[in-house]
């Protein structure tokens, strides 16, 4: 339940892209309804002009994010795009002038990781692309036939994995530089997020009962399993300083629900979040969760917010958009802003506004 994997980069940025955005990002007009309850959020259209469509991934404590987009009559949503501090200039990258680039994560001070493939081969590389650097570093595919950046911390330590030929067996990966040969004991083990001091969460396959099992693992590569919520599927999907962690995972009547830990992975909990079934993207280090939910009567979804202190709010209704709606919270910085999709296809950046 991870958010989609997205072409052109930095050194190939388009300059009619650059030069468009600061008119082209705009504060979306709200309903009658928000305007006279007061809302408390800033929202703004963050898309690339020219953009059919644009998956947001992760936002950094500044408000620069990473997304997947399509352009023209693409639907693959395989082109790449960063932008600028709270969204600003956003234009499309390139790691490797391939077919294809899916930045994952964007850190404060500007490290950007993810997977591309190069010229005339759709394999996807893992990348690691530091600031004034006019192409990403290729990580390699270690002894595998492709590679995925997952996460990156602020030191540079990557965590992803590599996957086999037969696109079935695969090995995570924590580490800087070039990947090396897979590791026995990561066999079958998916690093999705990684903190500043070097600890993951994700989750592996557990080799003796099939189940999917939801993991804290630190920096020395000590593993903690996370409980099971009874059916057999709990997906690690971030982690903050704390080492709090938050998630989803598959209850016994078949619903997924979203998760929460306190810090150093106590205290495993559902998040309370109200709907039928419910799944947690991103956590910011202060605690505040964001994520999906679902009714009984499925698509679409409504994005949600939770306090640390185990508010939820539906945003999708706090924030009630003209002509869309939002449906999906996909990652939240310190700042408290919130990276969304919408039903239309678009990236927002919602920002508190303090009374």
């Amino acid at each position: 339940m991870s958010s989609q994997r997205s072409n052109q980069g930095p050194s190939r940025a388009l300059s009619s892209i650059a030069a468009g955005l600061a008119a082209a990002v705009l504060t979306l007009s709200l309903s009658p309804q928000a305007r006279a309850a007061a809302t408390t959020w800033q929202v703004r259209d963050v898309t690339p002009p020219g953009a059919t469509a644009c998956y947001p991934h992760r936002l950094n404590n500044l408000g620069a994010y990473v997304a997947s987009a399509s352009f023209g009559g693409d639907v693959t949503a395989s082109t790449g795009v960063v932008s600028g501090p709270d969204g600003a200039d956003a234009h499309v990258i390139s790691a490797f002038g391939g077919e294809a680039t899916a930045p994952m994560r964007i850190t404060d001070n500007g490290l950007i990781a993810g997977s591309a493939s190069w010229p005339g081969d759709v394999r996807r590389h893992a990348f690691l692309w530091r600031p004034g650097q006019p192409q990403a570093v290729d990580l390699g595919v270690g002894d595998q036939a492709t590679s995925y950046a997952e996460d990156v911390n602020r030191h540079g330590v990557v965590a992803g994995e590599m996957v086999a030929a037969n696109q079935s067996d695969l090995f995570g990966f924590v580490g800087r530089g070039r990947l090396g040969p897979a590791k026995a004991e990561e066999f079958q083990h998916y690093h999705v997020s990684i903190a500043d001091d070097g600890a993951t969460t994700g989750f592996l396959v557990d080799q003796s009962t099939g189940r999917l099992v939801a993991f804290l693992a630190d920096a020395a590569g000590a593993y903690t399993r996370l409980p099971d919520l009874g059916g057999g599927m709990v997906y690690g999907q971030a982690i903050n300083r704390r080492h709090q962690i938050v998630g989803g995972g598959l209850r016994l009547d078949g619903s997924f629900v979203a998760f929460i830990t306190d810090a150093d992975g106590r205290n495993f909990r559902e998040a309370g979040v109200p709907g039928s079934s419910s799944w947690a993207y991103g956590l910011n280090d202060p605690g505040s969760a964001v994520g999906v939910a679902f009714d009984a009567d499925g698509l679409p979804g409504h994005a949600w917010l939770r306090s640390p202190a185990g508010k939820v709010t539906n945003l999708t209704r706090a924030v009630p958009l003209v002509g869309d709606a939002i449906d999906l919270a996909q990652d939240i910085n310190n700042r408290g802003q919130v990276l969304a999709h919408s039903l239309n296809n678009r990236c927002l950046l919602l920002t508190p506004v303090t009374p």
